[in-house]
């Protein structure tokens, strides 16, 4: 038996480390939803990338038949406009919801600071209890800041700032 895995944001960070690790497990096929032209991954019989935004016009059209989603795509830029922060976190995991019914299992990254604070993490709020409210078994992951190699987020500048042993403000 395959089971069949949807990875939104598969392109993203955590993404691509999470379906590189995945194409080396037996009976698995994966489904990358990826937003642009991507070609990290190499030519795989495991892996389908699908490049498509989250509408629901689209995910329906795609006409898949998936167990299991990994729901990791997220606006988290703060300089975007509230509306497309919620467009892209909380309306695309509605559309998702709405598309795929009858998964087996929904896992969702949200935020450590999942509550009204700023306009990105009212989103995973808001999206946390859409998910609870939904009829699917899901999981939602409360992840704090993730950082690594090949990574630029601020963590990491201010570790390479330290491992250079540079000076800098608090």
């Amino acid at each position: 038996i395959c089971m069949k895995i949807l990875v939104t944001g598969a392109a993203g960070f955590i993404g691509t480390r999470l379906v590189k690790k995945l194409i080396t497990k037996e009976n698995i096929q994966i489904f990358a939803l990826v937003r642009k032209n991507f070609n990290l991954y190499k030519e795989n019989s495991s892996i389908k990338i699908i490049e498509s935004d989250m509408s629901i016009q689209n995910l329906t059209e795609l006409g898949l038949d998936v167990d299991i989603i990994i729901h990791l795509a997220a606006v988290k830029q703060h300089y975007k406009k509230k509306e497309d922060i919620f467009k892209n976190n909380l309306e695309a995991t509605e559309n998702l919801l709405k598309s795929f019914k009858n998964i087996k299992h929904f896992i969702f990254a949200s935020t450590s600071i999942a509550e009204p604070r700023s306009v990105y993490s009212e989103s995973k709020f808001q999206t946390e209890n859409l998910i609870k409210k939904s009829n699917v078994n899901y999981t939602i992951l409360r992840m704090g800041p993730v950082f690594g190699v090949e990574d630029n987020t601020n963590i990491s500048k201010l570790i390479k700032l330290i491992e250079k042993e540079k000076r800098f403000r608090i």
